[in-house]
């Protein structure tokens, strides 16, 4: 379906330029709105049939974005935004508005196309009420197993796949690794996302991601100052459904010690990997805490993955050891490339970005593919009442 663009702008060449970089794109219509001061007068004439909004005008941005806030139109328009922001009035109005993505004032081709192409399905997404993502939680079974590093790549992974759209929440809100891990710079944090849960909606959320040029989504804490509180129930409930109206696969690393967010993140999730690795005290702590989430949290054993991360065949502890220990069959492994992950992770790029045809790549889709299979019929009893259970079972 033809979709429409509206650009506005105060410069005729800003209003050329974007309207040249999207002409060959055969499913959109380009308009242009040359703003000057009382253009609002016709702002509203201007929308009337618009699928999506730019606002090219440098610094100036304020104009055209106090005159979208004031339209009336019961659609929420999606919002591309070219230019460095030059204030916090403007800051906060973008994300008042729901600014769909921030980009340069000359941003390339691609990267506009994709921006638009992003926005675009996030709206036709946001529409879609009954639309609820996949939805993947991620844990350790102890410190150190690769959690946050299998997180952010699977998450890539997916992102890396256009047809979906792919947000990735990281609730360490100590030491938030995934952020550096993806060569992310701090900008809104999670924490802000949180403090407005009640106020926003699906297409407001993503003004409060990272945005990765996959085009993956990531929320997280900023790691500086004074460690972020623990996210209120309540709050991380509303934020969490706002990411399954507006995303079609949700990645979330949660916590091993098992907070009240984690157990919510683990209630709504169709699929969790456990993570652990080839040696008896890893294997121990996945046993306890596949117990912990059987039988406490309440998650069937069917949407359980145990994989195995660093993987080994000369390891002590063989893969039908770990069956045995864990009751599973066999599980999905991550092989061992210590030089290939260092350099990920130093470098703050995907693994998938750096070798493609590496085995540890190769393992990271197979899993992703598996992962993202036909959705089990899941019976599910609200967080609370699985954590009061506990203390009322004889």
């Amino acid at each position: 379906m033809l979709k429409k663009v509206l650009v506005i702008g105060s410069v005729d060449e800003d209003l050329r330029r974007i309207n040249d970089q999207l002409r060959d794109e055969p499913d959109l219509q380009t308009g242009t709105l040359r703003w000057i001061d009382g253009a609002a007068i016709s702002l509203q004439e201007a929308i009337e049939g618009v699928d999506l909004v730019i606002v090219c005008d440098g610094g100036q941005q304020l104009g055209p974005l106090d005159a979208l806030s004031g339209v009336r139109d019961p659609r929420r328009l999606p919002i591309i935004v070219c230019g460095e922001t030059t204030s916090r009035e403007i800051t906060r109005l973008m994300v008042r508005l729901g600014v769909a993505d921030l980009l340069p004032s000359t941003p390339s081709s691609e990267d506009l196309r994709a921006a638009v192409r992003r926005a675009l399905r996030a709206t036709e997404q946001s529409a879609d009420e009954k639309r609820e993502a996949f939805c993947i939680s991620v844990l350790g079974a102890s410190g150190g197993v690769g959690t946050s590093f299998l997180a952010a790549n699977l998450a890539h992974v997916s992102a890396m796949d256009h047809a979906r759209s792919v947000a990735l929440f990281d609730l360490d809100m100590t030491f938030a690794p995934i952020v550096s891990m993806l060569g992310l710079n701090g900008g809104r944090s999670i924490v802000d996302a949180l403090g407005q849960s009640s106020e926003l909606d699906a297409l407001a959320l993503s003004g409060y991601a990272l945005h990765h040029d996959s085009g993956l989504d990531v929320f997280a804490a900023i790691p500086v100052g004074v460690p972020p509180r623990i996210p209120d129930p309540a709050e991380w409930a509303a934020l969490l459904r706002l990411a399954r109206q507006r995303y079609d696969v949700v990645f979330i690393a949660v916590n091993r010690w098992l907070d009240a967010a984690s157990i919510q993140s683990l209630s709504d999730s169709q699929r969790i990997v456990v993570v652990t690795r080839q040696t008896l005290a890893d294997i121990r702590s996945a046993v306890r805490l596949r117990g912990l989430l059987s039988e406490w949290v309440g998650v069937p054993t069917s949407n359980l993955r145990v994989t195995i991360n660093r993987y080994s065949p000369r390891a002590a502890i063989r893969e039908e050891e770990v069956m045995n220990a864990l009751h599973v069959p066999s599980p999905p492994t991550i092989p061992e490339d210590l030089q290939l992950v260092r350099h990920s992770v130093d470098s703050g790029i995907p693994i998938a970005k750096i070798r493609r045809n590496a085995p540890i790549t190769e393992a990271l889709y197979e899993l992703n593919a598996t992962l993202l299979g036909p959705t089990p019929v899941v019976e599910r009893r609200r967080p609370m009442e699985r954590i009061f259970s506990v203390f009322t079972r004889g």
